[in-house]
């Protein structure tokens, strides 16, 4: 069941193929390797003229696993090549794609996967004064929602479960229709962990009778 919902979701993790303005955050700078800086500026101009990127997406999606930015809040990360389309190197830039915008919001240079784990992205977000813009806010007191340490919200996010974040003055959640999926796929695995327990005390059952 799980599987089922990844493939679906695969399908509307591409990029479509369409222009789109561009917008830079205040925290993103050009990488100091010449290679890189220039490959990333071609990226930047196939993103404005609507050309196919999606070879740059993460690969975490092909072996059933989530990109966990993504589908929390719909942020991709491109991996900007090396020396050609075929050879990804360590830099990563994270980018929104919205309709006909897209916000380049970060280039990681050290392949850092605290990134995942902390909050970092949504602070760029929040300090550019677009989190009405990109992201779902929600209207509960800040009391309502508990601190999760940041080494704790990889491991709870990796188990599916969607978790509200603080940001600034802002109470973040994951995406409405995450939320919601999250939560069938959540409860058809417990019903069938459950289908598949009852059966094996019935095989027990009925050998225990024969024997």
């Amino acid at each position: 069941m799980k599987s089922k919902y990844l493939k679906q979701e695969n399908q509307l993790y591409q990029i479509s193929c369409k222009p789109r303005k561009i917008h830079c955050a205040k925290e993103f700078k050009y990488p100091s390797n010449k290679t890189i800086r220039d490959n990333l500026k071609k990226i930047m101009q196939d993103i404005k003229s609507g050309a196919n990127i999606n070879d740059l997406l993460s690969r975490q999606y092909e072996k059933d696993k989530y990109d966990l930015y993504w589908r929390n809040y719909k942020i991709h990360h491109l991996h900007i090549p090396e020396n050609s389309i075929s050879t990804r190197s360590k830099y990563r830039l994270f980018v929104y794609f919205a309709l006909s915008e897209a916000y380049l919001l970060y280039v990681d240079e050290s392949h850092d996967d605290e990134l995942f784990k902390r909050n970092k992205i949504l602070e760029i977000i929040e300090s550019n004064g677009w989190t009405d813009r990109l992201l779902t806010t929600i209207n509960i007191s800040n009391d309502s929602v508990p601190n999760i340490p940041e080494n704790m919200q990889d491991k709870i996010r990796k188990e599916g479960i969607c978790i509200f974040q603080k940001i600034g003055h802002n109470i973040i959640m994951p995406m409405p229709s995450v939320y919601v999926n999250n939560e069938l796929v959540s409860v058809e695995c417990f019903l069938q962990d459950l289908r598949e327990q009852n059966a094996k005390a019935k095989c027990i059952e009925n050998e225990t009778y024969h024997s």
